[in-house]
């Protein structure tokens, strides 16, 4: 859990990433690392969301 929050700074930023490829990754990424600590992965809901809106289709 430890290097979870300690990456968390960036993985929020990797799913908003304006680059598809980029925020698919970290999205598909997180769905891993719910697994390890759900509770750290929950906090980045507001990304997804927002990650979630993109118009592109590799993302939503």
């Amino acid at each position: 859990g430890t290097m979870l929050q300690a990456i968390e700074r960036y993985m929020k930023q990797a799913i908003v990433d304006k680059v598809s490829s980029v925020s698919s990754s970290a999205l598909v990424s997180s769905l891993h690392m719910m697994k390890i600590s759900y509770d750290v992965v929950k906090r980045w809901i507001n990304e997804a969301q927002e990650a979630a809106s993109s118009d592109n289709i590799m993302v939503q």
